[in-house]
């Protein structure tokens, strides 16, 4: 697959996800009575997870996870 068609289907996903996330955002706070200081830091923990799973599947066996085993990384 080319990067630039690629980088058009991940920024379409990106687009996607953000305006699915604002949808269900505006009816939780209209219809369901939902506070932003419970949504927002639930909606950040879920990004931050979905983030760090996406690294660790493609980045997994590089020096960048050396960070989390108990001896220091070779220099």
């Amino acid at each position: 697959m080319s990067d630039r068609i690629k980088g058009s289907a991940l920024t379409l996903g990106g687009a996607a996800c953000w305006g699915v996330s604002g949808c269900m955002g505006q009816y939780l706070f209209t219809r369901e009575g939902m506070d932003s200081t419970w949504l927002v830091p639930i909606r950040l923990f879920l990004a931050g997870l979905i983030l760090c799973g996406f690294f660790f599947i493609k980045d997994c066996k590089t020096e960048k996870l050396n960070i989390l085993r108990n001896t220091p990384a070779q220099v």
